[in-house]
C-alpha cells in the first residue's frame, strides 16, 4: 500500500501552490465566539457587520464605522471575545489554494515539495509562492475565470435549444424544401463562438447603453457608467474603458481627466514628445505600454529599465531600484527641457499608474470576451441569463440576474417538480417566447442527494402526478418538503382534478406523517397487543406506500373542511424571498406605497436635479478616501432598473449602518453627470 502510495504521489509533476489563510477581524470573532458558545444567528449577525480588515484594526474600525456602533463590545460576552481575537493577528488558521498559482517541475514534485490532496481532489503543494520560487521550481499564474463557465453553460443551453427546434421541425414536416418545391428550407446551425460579428448592431447598442448586466468584466456599476458616458460601441472602445477602471488609472486620475476630454475639455501633453505615445487616448496613460514608452522616451531608459520602472509601484522592486529610476528619468527629463511639474507630471504616470494598470493586450482579450458574451445576451437572452444564475460567477447575487430577466420581458417561473432540473434553464413558453426556470439549485436546505434523486427517479418513471406520488418515489426530509410546498414546486401537478392549494398540501403532508407516527408502532413487533410482523395491516380504505398507509376518504373529508385558501401575493413574496431567496411572483417592492417618487430608468433625463427612489439593496462596498476617512457606494434596483447611490463621508456616518438593518430604502440625492446618486439621505423602508 505504501509503495503503491508513493508512486502514484510521485507521477505528479504539477500541483497548484499552498496558501495560509491568516485570522482577519470577522474569521477571529467568528472562531473565537464559536469557542464561547455563542448561537450561530447571533455570531453572523455581529461579525456580518465587521470590515475586511486586520485583527488590530477592529476597536477602530468598531468606533469609527457607523453600522458597528449599535455591536455589544462593552457587554460580555463580546467584550472578552474582542479581547482573545485581537491575541490571533495574522496567525495562521488553515492552509488554502492559490487561486491561480501553479507550480511545475520536471521531477516528480515528490522529491521537491511536500504535497496534500485538497478535499476536492487538487494536488497541492504545502509551501507558499515565496517558499517555491526560492526553491527554485517553475511558478506560473494560470488563472481561472468563472466567467467562461457562464460562457460554456450558455453555449449548451443555445445548442440545446437548437436542438430541440430541429427536432420539432424535423417531426412536422419530413421535407426540407419550402413550399416553392425548389427553395431548401434553411437548417438551424449550432453557434459558432469563433464566427461571431464584431459589429452587430443590437449588441453595439446595448453596450452603449449600459445594459451589460451578467457581462464579464463590464458588469460593475463604474463599468456599466463608464460604457454610457463613452457611448463604447466598438472593442477599441470597450478595451479602453476596462483599462481606466483599474486601480492604477484610478490613483492616478485618468478616469476622471479622460471624461472631461471625452466631453470637450481641450487635449494638452506635459511635453510634446508625449503626443505620439498618448494621441490615441486623447492625452491620457491608460496603457502599460504606454508608461514604457513614456519612460523610455523622456526618461531615457531601456526597455529592461523602462520594464522595471513599470512595476515600480508594485511590490515586484525595491526601494534601491525606484530611487534610482526616478532621479535617472528626473534628469533625462530635464535634459529633454521639461520643467519641474512638467517632470513630475510624466513620473507620477509612471509610478502611479503602472503597478496596478491594464496591458493593451489583456484589456483587448478581455473586450472581445465581454463582447461575444454581450451578443450571446442579446440574441439568446434566457439561455444566457439562465446560465449565469447557474454558475453563481457574476459581480451581483443571483437575485439580481432573475430580475434583469424580467426586465428583458423574460417570464422567470418558479421550481417545479416536473420541470426543473438542478441548475437554472431556458423552456419555451406556450406563446413560443423563451421563459427562465429557477433551478432545484435554488431552494435553500434542499440536499444535493435529493435533488438528484427528484431528476433521476422523473426521467425514469415518469412525470409526478401527485403530492402523494411524488412522496411514494422519493425518500425526503420534513424541511426539505415544506421548504418545496412553500416556494411553490408543487402548485402544477398533472393529475389533480382541480388545483390543490399550498395550504392544504401542507395539511395532506401533515396528515400523511400524523398516520405514519400513529401507524408506526404496530408495524415493529414486540409492542404490547400489536400484531404479528406478517399480519395485515387492518385499516379502512388504506394501501401499502412509502408510510405503509396513504389518506383515505375520511382525511380527504377531513381536509375538505378545512380553511385552506391560498396565500396572498405577499405571502408568496415573503416565502420566495426566504426560501429561494429570489422573489419570481413580483418584486419586493411591489407593496410599497409610493409618493411622487422617480424611477431608475428616468435618471438620465434628471441629470443634476434633486430626486428620491425606492430601492432594493443588491450589494455595496466599503472605499477608503484619500483623507483616510469611509464612504460606501450601495448598489440598489426597482422594478425598472438599477442604480447605485454613493454615501460620501458625511452622508455615510449618518446612514451607513441603514443596509445592514433593511433592504429597501429610500434615497433621497442629487443626479450627477455620470448616472449616480450622490446620496443625501437615506431612510428604511418596510418591504
Amino acid at each position: 500500500m505504501l509503495d503503491y502510495e508513493y508512486e502514484r504521489w510521485g507521477e505528479e509533476h504539477v500541483a497548484m501552490i499552498g496558501s495560509f489563510v491568516t485570522m482577519h477581524a470577522r474569521l477571529a470573532v467568528r472562531e473565537v465566539a464559536k469557542v464561547f458558545g455563542v448561537p450561530p444567528g447571533e455570531v453572523n449577525h455581529f461579525t456580518k457587520r465587521l470590515p475586511h480588515r486586520p485583527v488590530r484594526e477592529i476597536l477602530q474600525a468598531i468606533r469609527d464605522l457607523p453600522e458597528c456602533r449599535n455591536l455589544p463590545v462593552n457587554d460580555d460576552p463580546w467584550k472578552t471575545i474582542l479581547q482573545v481575537a485581537l491575541r490571533l493577528d495574522d496567525a495562521p488558521r488553515h492552509m488554502g489554494i492559490h487561486p491561480c498559482g501553479t507550480v511545475i517541475s520536471a521531477r516528480p514534485l515528490t522529491r521537491l515539495t511536500p504535497l496534500e490532496r485538497a478535499t476536492k481532489g487538487i494536488v497541492v503543494a504545502q509551501y507558499d509562492m515565496n517558499a517555491i520560487e526560492a526553491l527554485g521550481l517553475i511558478k506560473m499564474d494560470l488563472l481561472g475565470q468563472r466567467g467562461f463557465t457562464t460562457m460554456a453553460l450558455a453555449l449548451d443551453n443555445i445548442e440545446k435549444e437548437v436542438k430541440e427546434v430541429k427536432e420539432a421541425k424535423e417531426a412536422e414536416e419530413k421535407s426540407s424544401i419550402a413550399p416553392d418545391g425548389a427553395t431548401p428550407c434553411p437548417k438551424p446551425r449550432e453557434i459558432d463562438f469563433d464566427a461571431i460579428p464584431e459589429n452587430d448592431y443590437a449588441t453595439c447598442d446595448m453596450i452603449a447603453a449600459g445594459r451589460t448586466i451578467g457581462i464579464f468584466q463590464i458588469e460593475s456599476p463604474a463599468m456599466r457608467s463608464m460604457l454610457r458616458m463613452m457611448k463604447a460601441r466598438t472593442l477599441e472602445e470597450i478595451a479602453v474603458a476596462l483599462a481606466l477602471i483599474r486601480p492604477g488609472a484610478a490613483e492616478y486620475g485618468s478616469k476622471e481627466l479622460f471624461v472631461k476630454r471625452l466631453r470637450g475639455q481641450e487635449v494638452t501633453y506635459a511635453h510634446d514628445s508625449l503626443e505620439p505615445i498618448l494621441g490615441d487616448t486623447l492625452g491620457v496613460c491608460i496603457f502599460q505600454e504606454q508608461v514604457m514608452k513614456i519612460a523610455q522616451t523622456v526618461g531615457s531608459m531601456s526597455l529592461a529599465e523602462a520594464d522595471l520602472a513599470r512595476r515600480a509601484s508594485a511590490k515586484y522592486s525595491g526601494r534601491q531600484d525606484r530611487e534610482r529610476l526616478q532621479m535617472k528619468f528626473m534628469k533625462a527629463a530635464g535634459m529633454m527641457g521639461l520643467t519641474g511639474a512638467q517632470r513630475e507630471e510624466a513620473w507620477m504616470m509612471v509610478e502611479k499608474f503602472a503597478g496596478f494598470g491594464f496591458c493593451k493586450a489583456h484589456a483587448a482579450t478581455y473586450a472581445d470576451i465581454s463582447y461575444r458574451m454581450a451578443y450571446l445576451k442579446t440574441h439568446h437572452t434566457a439561455e444566457f441569463l439562465a446560465a449565469m444564475c447557474s454558475a453563481g460567477a457574476g459581480f451581483y447575487h443571483v437575485s439580481a440576474y432573475v430580475e434583469e430577466a424580467k426586465r428583458w420581458g423574460i417570464e422567470v417561473r418558479l421550481p417545479s417538480m416536473n420541470h426543473s432540473r438542478m441548475e437554472y434553464t431556458a423552456e419555451t413558453g406556450a406563446d413560443g417566447r423563451r421563459t427562465l426556470r429557477v433551478g432545484l439549485m435554488q431552494v435553500k436546505g434542499l440536499r444535493l442527494e435529493t435533488i438528484l434523486t427528484i431528476v433521476r427517479t422523473r426521467e425514469e418513471s415518469g412525470a409526478f402526478r401527485s403530492l402523494e406520488d411524488f412522496l411514494r418515489r422519493v425518500p425526503i426530509e420534513r424541511d426539505e418538503i415544506e421548504a418545496l410546498i412553500k416556494c411553490g414546486a408543487f402548485d402544477k401537478m398533472g393529475d389533480e382534478v382541480r388545483a390543490t392549494t399550498r395550504p392544504e398540501m401542507l395539511w395532506r403532508w401533515n396528515l400523511l406523517q400524523g398516520k405514519k407516527q400513529r401507524e408506526s408502532p404496530r408495524l415493529r413487533s414486540g409492542l404490547a397487543g400489536s400484531p404479528p410482523p406478517s399480519a395485515p395491516l387492518k385499516t379502512s380504505g388504506m394501501t401499502d406506500s412509502l408510510f405503509g398507509v396513504t389518506p383515505d376518504e375520511e382525511a380527504s373529508e377531513a381536509l375538505e373542511g378545512l380553511p385552506t385558501a391560498e396565500y396572498t401575493q405577499e405571502q408568496k413574496l415573503r416565502y420566495e424571498r426566504e426560501i429561494l431567496e429570489v422573489c419570481v411572483s413580483g418584486h419586493p417592492l411591489d407593496f410599497l406605497s409610493r409618493n411622487g417618487e422617480v424611477w431608475s430608468d428616468e435618471l438620465a433625463g434628471l441629470r443634476g436635479k434633486r430626486v428620491t427612489l425606492c430601492g432594493w439593496v443588491v450589494t455595496y462596498r466599503h472605499v477608503g478616501t484619500k483623507n483616510y476617512r469611509n464612504m460606501m457606494f450601495v448598489t440598489l434596483e426597482d422594478q425598472r432598473g438599477v442604480y447605485e447611490a454613493v454615501l460620501f463621508p458625511e452622508a455615510y456616518e449618518k446612514y451607513g449602518g441603514l443596509v445592514f438593518e433593511t433592504r429597501a430604502l429610500r434615497v433621497t440625492g442629487r443626479v450627477e453627470q455620470d448616472g449616480q446618486i450622490n446620496g443625501e439621505r437615506m431612510e428604511a423602508l418596510k418591504p
